[in-house]
């Protein structure tokens, strides 16, 4: 049982302007004017914080009063306080036993055992209850020597399948995907992880300008990964006059693309996106594209005349 009550006082005057000269406090009984517990003070106010013995009542709900008296003799009316006396919580009982379950309760003694030193369980756990992949709830009680289980400790645990499929191939590609295993491949051992240098053979018919580099991998359980994807720019050369004349503008551009070729004709068009689709292929009119129907994002525009080819960059706004 709590033996001890703490208050702060700031309200107490007595009447008119005397001096409080004393103060006493009473719990639910008035034992009459001045023969309640003094409080010590000094002053015209009470500014106080007092710690008041709650020993000896009874578990519940009880009432504090206090009043204070002047120096012309008379008392104040008293200020009442309600408090609540909870029962001791005080358990030196030893831990005797602890348990563990997922999920689904199995009844006091049911769980699985652990083992514990003293009043503290330090112990690393291996669950092997078979558990599907997604979120879990783990619960941990524990038994004292009185034979009294404690309410459950909860921890929310994630299961998700370890793969122990290694890499064994692997293929990169440039800006269009020609398909699943159909990319220039990459020689290499079967390995946990892919951390290693190789040489990438640009095609010789790869326009100059913009471009993406895709990489993926294979793993033994035959699943392809999701590509890996960097960007790079192949150098535009003095001597192509094509490439030095090509325009393509406004850049971003929101709905119209204006194309400027020198005059001569688009024999190939392509935008694609980062995922390596081609998601239009339609010959411009009059040196014009219309991009409305586009997602906004980034893009590759490829464009080729009869002397040459050039791949562009292009945001869509």
């Amino acid at each position: 049982m709590k033996s001890l009550l703490h208050i702060l006082l700031y309200f107490l005057c007595a009447a008119g302007y005397s001096q409080i000269v004393e103060a006493e406090y009473f719990i639910d009984t008035d034992p009459g004017v001045g023969n309640a517990t003094s409080l010590t003070l000094t002053g015209e106010s009470i500014d106080e914080s007092y710690t008041i013995p709650t020993t000896g009542l009874s578990e519940g709900t009880h009432k504090l009063y206090i009043r204070v008296l002047n120096s012309d003799g008379n008392w104040s009316l008293y200020d009442q306080n309600l408090f609540y006396i909870n029962p001791s919580q005080v358990n030196t009982s030893t831990i005797v036993a602890a348990e563990y379950f997922i999920d689904t309760d199995p009844g006091f003694g049911n769980g699985t055992a652990l083992s514990i030193s003293g009043t503290e369980i330090n112990q690393d756990l291996t669950l092997t209850d078979n558990l599907s992949n997604g979120f879990h709830n783990m619960y941990v009680r524990t038994q004292n020597a009185d034979g009294m289980w404690s309410l459950y400790k909860k921890k929310l645990l994630y299961v998700y399948q370890n793969n122990i499929a290694l890499i064994t191939a692997a293929e990169y590609f440039f800006d269009i995907d020609p398909g699943l295993g159909n990319g220039t491949s990459v020689d290499f051992g079967d390995v946990e992880n892919l951390d290693q240098d190789f040489a990438v053979q640009v095609p010789s018919n790869l326009p100059e300008g913009d471009h993406y580099l895709y990489l993926r991998v294979l793993n033994t359980n035959g699943v392809w990964s999701l590509y890996s994807i960097s960007e790079m720019l192949t150098s535009l050369s003095v001597e192509d006059e094509f490439a030095n004349q090509f325009k393509c503008y406004p850049n971003p551009v929101k709905d119209i693309l204006y194309l400027e070729t020198n005059n001569q004709d688009i024999e190939d068009f392509k935008i694609i996106d980062t995922h390596g689709r081609v998601v239009l292929d339609k010959l411009p009119l009059n040196s014009k594209v219309d991009l409305s129907a586009l997602n906004s994002g980034t893009y590759l525009l490829y464009l080729t005349t009869q002397t040459g080819s050039i791949s562009k960059k292009l945001i869509k706004l």
